[in-house]
């Protein structure tokens, strides 16, 4: 994105750029160690997911 502010006198130009850049491998990676399937794995996990459900949170996992 090109952010440009002019003036009579003078012209800035910032160049913006995100700093994190996250590629679909890290989501994958991210999804198969946090997400919904390994939590329902072990019993902790899915206690874990029972507890959110309980709390009322709208997102349960990754």
């Amino acid at each position: 994105m090109r952010l440009t502010f002019e003036s009579s006198r003078f012209k800035l130009t910032w160049l913006f750029k995100r700093t994190h850049m996250q590629s679909k491998g890290n989501k994958l990676v991210r999804n198969k160690r946090h997400g919904f399937l390994k939590r329902m794995d072990s019993p902790t996990g899915r206690s874990v997911i029972s507890r959110r459900r309980s709390k009322g949170r709208h997102k349960l996992t990754v």
